[in-house]
């Protein structure tokens, strides 16, 4: 007998799962009760290697293997593992998130007095057309009181 028919014997007599994962070239597929060889470095990721790890097709991700027991499957551990990094993404652009906006509300309350600013065209030669550049813009209406005489106020009321 060849070695892999060897495997087949060794692994295709047992009936239970525990007495499957018992024996180390071996994994355990659930739907057709089937402990089959299994020579994969990380035997839980066969299915990503061998579409016919298992005699079923549809069972395919729900090999069971000695690494983890009879009560998890690749999927489960793929699941998992997604899982769980799918939500250190989110903790990182949430913590990404806060931090840009802590740093844009100190910009934005320790800003200068004429931090308004305009688009302006400016036209060169050179490139034979149109740019655009940020320019300073002044604050003409800031000098201005918003009540031209303050004759007209009294406790608060405008009389007009």
């Amino acid at each position: 007998m060849s070695d892999p028919d060897k495997l087949l014997h060794l692994c295709w007599a047992h009936q239970e799962p525990s007495d499957c994962l018992d024996q180390v070239p071996c994994s355990w597929c659930p739907f057709s009760s089937t402990c089959v060889p299994n020579l994969s470095k990380i035997q839980i990721l066969a299915p990503i290697y061998h579409a016919d790890v298992c005699p079923l097709l549809s069972e395919r991700w729900e090999i069971r293997t000695r690494l983890f027991g009879a009560n998890i499957s690749t999927i489960t551990l793929l699941a998992c593992i997604i899982s769980m990094l799918a939500g250190l993404a989110i903790v990182a652009i949430v913590a990404v998130t806060i931090s840009v906006s802590w740093k844009v509300r100190l910009k934005w309350k320790y800003r200068s007095g004429d931090w308004w600013k305009v688009w302006k065209y400016i036209s060169l030669k050179w490139l034979r057309g149109w740019r655009l550049r940020l320019v300073d813009a002044p604050d003409t209406n800031s000098a201005t009181p918003l009540l031209q005489d303050e004759r007209d106020v009294h406790d608060g009321i405008l009389e007009v």
